[in-house]
This record gives structure tokens, C-alpha cells and sequence, in this order.
């Protein structure tokens, strides 16, 4: 019982999550095919399980994020 009550869980905070990206992509004209692209780019490229190497100057790429 106390699986279900758990995966019911994190069926709703999935959904939770998944509107929130959808509403962002909205904002920034961004559509679900192109992230999907990226991500079938980087499991070409490092395997489904790796997220891109950071930049060697993270604060750099950070300037005007937000703005």
C-alpha cells in the first residue's frame, strides 16, 4: 500500500514539474521537439545518464541570466 500512496506521489509531482517546464518553454518560444533533440544530442554524444561537462568558467556563462 504504502508503494502506491508513494508512486501516486510522484505522479503529481511530476505533473507539477512538467507543467511548470511547459509554461517556461511557452515563455521562451521554445518548443518540446528541440529539447528533445538536445537531449537525443547528448545521449549520442555521453550516454542517456550524463548531464554536458560544466564550463571551465561557470560564473562567465552565468553574466545577464535572469535579466
Amino acid at each position: 500500500m504504502k508503494r502506491r500512496a508513494t508512486a501516486r506521489g510522484v505522479v503529481r509531482e511530476s505533473a507539477d514539474l512538467i507543467y511548470q517546464l511547459v509554461l517556461l518553454w511557452h515563455e521562451c518560444s521554445v518548443s518540446p521537439d528541440e529539447v528533445w533533440a538536445e537531449m537525443r544530442r547528448r545521449a549520442n554524444k555521453l550516454g542517456i545518464a550524463e548531464k554536458l561537462p560544466k564550463a571551465s568558467n561557470r560564473h562567465a556563462s552565468m553574466v545577464g541570466f535572469g535579466e
